[in-house]
């Protein structure tokens, strides 16, 4: 199995973001439920509205961008239970079943739904002490500067963010309990991606909460700051053109 990657094909507002993977993806799809749209145009239209009313969607792609899977999937939440991950469809390359793509897209999926949970967790909605909330995400631009070219400006297809996780993990939340007790905050959530990120996409999650925005914007700008001269994250550029 070449190098997998997993990308989103829609956005938290029901967007399709990469209508031409998705497209690309319409005869895997077609694999479990053959009764969708023949057409890549009519395909694309009736997940767009699938996805406007919450469903979110990812594919696994190799190194040669061929869609090899597919998940469409859904993060809810109702008044007797917390966050639920639910799986509408998950669909591997008949070729390629056995091989790990559907696991990943699982992981996936998993990841994403207890990230959210963290993230709607931590912050409590009947804390009256909380009077300002600060929200940052970083997003991967479209140009990016070569160093192998002299500094020449390149368009990106995305980022691959690399990190070493157990040291990740301690040196993020040591930086975030710093950062937290320096400026008096009550709460702070950090989330980095660890995986290719598209053109367009977060990457990178930072939400702070406090009695004052003064606080929280000093926080996130400091806690920024820091990530990235400490922080054993390592980013690789994937150029859109060779």
């Amino acid at each position: 199995m070449s190098t997998l990657r997993i990308e989103r094909l829609s956005d938290e507002h029901g967007h399709i973001t990469q209508p031409q993977i998705l497209a690309a993806a319409l005869a895997v799809h077609r694999q479990l439920r053959p009764m969708l749209p023949e057409t890549a145009a009519d395909y694309v239209a009736k997940m767009a509205r699938i996805t406007g009313y919450g469903a979110r969607l990812v594919a696994a792609l190799n190194e040669d961008d061929q869609v090899l899977g597919l998940a469409l999937y859904r993060v809810y939440e109702n008044t007797y239970e917390d966050l639920r991950l639910y799986i509408d469809d998950l669909v591997t390359d008949e070729r390629l079943r056995s091989q790990g793509v559907g696991s990943a897209l699982i992981d996936w999926c998993e990841a994403e739904a207890r990230a959210l949970h963290d993230l709607g967790a931590s912050i409590p909605s009947t804390d009256t002490r909380i009077g300002a909330i600060v929200r940052f995400e970083g997003v991967v631009r479209l140009i990016e500067r070569d160093p192998e070219r002299g500094g020449a400006e390149r368009s990106l297809a995305g980022l691959d963010y690399q990190t070493y996780d157990p040291m990740a993990k301690m040196e993020l939340e040591a930086l975030a309990r710093d950062i937290a007790e320096r400026h008096a905050l009550l709460g702070l959530v950090a989330l980095h991606s660890r995986r290719r990120v598209a053109v367009g996409q977060v990457s990178f999650l930072l939400t702070a909460w406090a009695a004052h925005r003064a606080e929280c914007i000093a926080a996130v700008d400091e806690f920024i700051e820091r990530m990235k001269r400490d922080f054993p994250i390592w980013k690789r550029p994937v150029w859109a053109e060779k």
